[in-house]
């Protein structure tokens, strides 16, 4: 996979446009070659934070976008005050520092509490599942260095809406629940509502049930707002917990991770493997 990619899909490129945001804030100089290097660091910075593809809600975008156009208004034109010169500067002030207020909880990792019901059940597809029956997959690997019950229900071409068909080969009972589904729903090009009525009611099925659930945050190419906001709004409704979109990223670029930049090496399952024993530890009380 193409680092610049990464890069951008794994929320990197988010918070380097928040920091432009606050950098153009700082110093008074009303020099025209300042003002206009500002002013280029101003639209670079928003061009790396809508396509990140970054949820924050939607009145953040919108405030955003009209701290932009006072921005440009103000320091474009000599016949403005001072003082709304500086309402532009803290107004993007404003815009970063609130960003990284409302974005940093999503960034942060740590393990979930101890379910009630000593298991794990993995609903994934093919990333987890591998492509073939023999491959040495990570739940594999997993199950072999635990001593934990682990229940892996992922199988390839799964997508969100086949969630509810896979519980029902499990008795639902306050397990730990990982969820790593979505990929296909993106490759397949599956509407936003649909989306988000079939997560909406697997998370639902599973929070009904006392399970604790942990589920992947999706990696989304441009323009897939609508499937990025859906999950995270969902999955604070339920209060699951996401993994940092990252973390799955790190897991299938590198040389030799994938076999084809979408499915995991021996290589690749051993590390997601070495992740989630680590993430999993304390919560598994190894």
């Amino acid at each position: 996979m193409n680092p610049l990619i990464f890069w951008i899909a794994g929320g990197d490129s988010f918070w380097v446009g928040l920091f432009l945001l606050i950098a153009i804030t700082i110093g008074t100089s009303q020099k025209r070659a300042i003002l206009m290097l500002k002013t280029v660091l101003l639209l670079a910075a928003i061009i790396l934070i809508v396509v990140s593809m970054t949820p924050l809600p939607y009145w953040w975008f919108g405030v955003l976008s009209l701290t932009v156009l006072l921005w440009l208004f103000a320091f474009r034109s000599s016949l403005l005050k001072e003082e709304r010169k500086s309402l532009a500067t803290r107004a993007v002030l404003f815009c970063g520092i609130s960003g990284v207020i409302l974005e940093l909880p999503y960034a942060l990792l740590h393990s979930p509490e101890p379910p009630s019901e000593r298991a794990l059940i993995i609903l994934a597809d093919s990333l987890t599942a591998g492509l073939i029956e023999d491959d040495f997959t990570w739940p594999k690997r997993l199950a072999e260095r635990v001593n934990y019950p682990i229940v892996d229900l992922s199988h390839v071409g799964a997508v969100v809406g086949d969630g509810l068909t896979m519980i029902e080969e499990v008795e639902l009972n306050g397990q730990l629940v990982l969820i790593e589904l979505g990929g296909n729903d993106l490759l397949g090009s599956t509407p936003g509502d649909e989306f988000h009525q079939n997560l909406n009611q697997l998370l639902k099925r599973l929070t009904e049930a006392n399970c604790r659930i942990l589920m992947f945050e999706l990696p989304l190419p441009p323009f897939r707002y609508d499937i990025a906001y859906s999950q995270r709004r969902l999955c604070d409704r339920y209060n699951v917990q996401l993994i940092p979109k990252r973390y799955l990223l790190s897991t299938i670029i590198g040389e030799g991770k994938t076999v084809d930049s979408l499915h995991l090496s021996d290589k690749g399952h051993a590390e997601l493997a070495d992740f989630m024993e680590e993430l999993l530890k304390p919560t598994m009380d190894l």
